[in-house]
């Protein structure tokens, strides 16, 4: 069973979320409902369901130069992270990478 999620530079939100096995999330829009599943999608497989599934795809949840999800059972804790970097090529072109 899952007991906490957690949620770095994902649509704005910043979180580590306890979880008791019968958890419901209720509030107004933008309250960061829909941000806990997605954080729970993307730490689990790795792109986020209907964002597509490259880390570039997945990168546009971002509000930083690195997001990040993670999960915590009873039994192991895990957490996945994107990192974007830009660097400025000689051609002055930009060469954007994304790596987890």
């Amino acid at each position: 069973m899952i007991k906490q999620i957690r949620i770095k530079s994902i649509k704005g939100n910043t979180a580590n979320q306890e979880l008791t096995g019968k958890d419901i999330f209720v509030g107004p829009n933008g309250s960061g409902k829909s941000t806990r599943l997605q954080a729970v999608a993307f730490a689990i497989q790795g792109y986020v369901p209907g964002k597509g599934k490259t880390q570039q795809e997945a990168f546009k949840l971002s509000t930083s130069e690195a997001m990040s999800a993670g999960l915590q059972t009873d039994e192991f804790s895990f957490d996945r992270t994107i990192t974007r970097t830009e660097k400025l090529k000689a051609d002055e072109t930009k060469d954007i990478k994304y790596s987890e």
